[in-house]
């Protein structure tokens, strides 16, 4: 039997994050959670992927900021010679924990742009500020070379489907010097919807 080569791995290192996303479908909140991987569960999880393969990590959460040891797990990752990226909010983006981040081999960092305003944006993820902060994040970034992408999801209620596709968000993420930009669609944002009332259910 052919097996396809595995070409991309979520870590999901915690479930602890700064905001409240309308979409999230693992319903995080800024508390601390019972019961994560600890730093030995998730380096033998690596190790196995290593043993048979060498995907892109992506290492998230939550919030994986957070989590006090996301430079020994991105650290550790790299050293087994997995390609290894982190997705973040940005808010914690400063001189120090972007330098970490290069430090440990983080090749790219991605970080969400909901809207073409701060309004939008701030009401999609649920905290004030959440524009503002995540743009300073992306600053420092690009201050120390550090590649980023962004991420974006249109939605109707939003009303940014059209906007974005007359080009309004790709030119910010020109602008910000982003190297890639990626385009969810609403259908996957509905789908994620759909899991999170299943397992408040459950």
């Amino acid at each position: 039997m052919n097996v396809l080569p595995l070409r991309l791995v979520a870590l999901e290192i915690t479930r602890t994050c700064n905001l409240a996303c309308k979409h999230c479908r693992g319903d995080s909140h800024d508390i601390s959670y019972p019961d994560e991987l600890t730093l030995d569960e998730i380096r033998a999880i690596l190790n196995n992927i290593a043993s048979f393969s060498r995907p892109i990590i992506i290492i998230t959460g939550g919030e994986p900021l957070t989590r006090p040891t996301v430079f020994e797990i991105s650290a550790y990752s790299t050293s087994l010679k997995l390609r290894t990226v982190l997705a973040t909010c940005g808010h914690l983006l400063n001189d120090e924990t972007v330098r970490k981040l290069q430090n440990s081999g983080v090749l790219r960092i991605s970080v969400s742009l909901d809207g073409v305003s701060p309004e939008t944006h701030d009401n999609f993820r649920g905290v004030q500020g959440a524009f503002k902060a995540a743009l300073k994040g992306l600053e420092v970034a690009k201050k120390y070379g550090l590649d980023f992408q962004i991420k974006k999801y249109p939605t109707r209620d939003r009303g940014e489907a059209s906007a974005m596709f007359r080009g309004k968000r790709l030119e910010q993420g020109e602008g910000l010097g982003a190297a890639r930009q990626r385009i969810g669609h609403e259908k996957s944002l509905e789908r994620l919807h759909r899991r999170r009332e299943n397992r408040r259910m459950v």
